[in-house]
């Protein structure tokens, strides 16, 4: 698999998600709500039949929504972390289990560590999810 398409895939995935600024790189500015599509913590190489799968186990989605003591940002992060409707992001990315056709199939996975984070010179609301990927 090729990890630049995979997090671009991922990123054409979630730009179905209105009003959420995506990013498949990691900006030096973020202007919240975003979404910004991380790095595996690791890479699986020969999951099967001399190099017929590889795994990322964990890619990463940073979300973003604003600064914590906005009850709009924490209504936000609420939607965003729904496993279904508009604004879910595990329901924007499993609309292609393929990202883009760079991966065979994927899942999101969990949606974790609810806190705020230094976000250029603003300490803003937000969570991970874990996606895992094969291909």
């Amino acid at each position: 698999m090729d990890l630049n398409l995979v997090r671009s895939g991922l990123a054409t995935s979630l730009e179905s998600i209105p009003d959420l600024r995506v990013f498949d790189y990691m900006p030096e500015h973020a202007v919240p709500p975003c979404a910004v599509v991380g790095f595996p913590e690791s890479i699986e190489f020969d999951l099967a039949f001399s190099r017929g799968l590889d795994s990322f186990p964990t890619v990463q989605i940073y979300v973003f929504v604003g600064r914590a003591e906005e009850r709009s940002a924490q209504r936000a992060l609420s939607e965003y972390c729904a496993g279904s409707g508009t604004y879910s992001i595990k329901a924007a990315v499993e609309t292609d289990l393929t990202a883009s056709g760079a991966a065979e199939t994927l899942r999101v996975e969990r949606c974790h560590s609810f806190r705020t984070y230094p976000v250029g010179a603003v300490e803003m609301l937000g969570c991970i999810f874990d996606v895992r990927i094969y291909g």
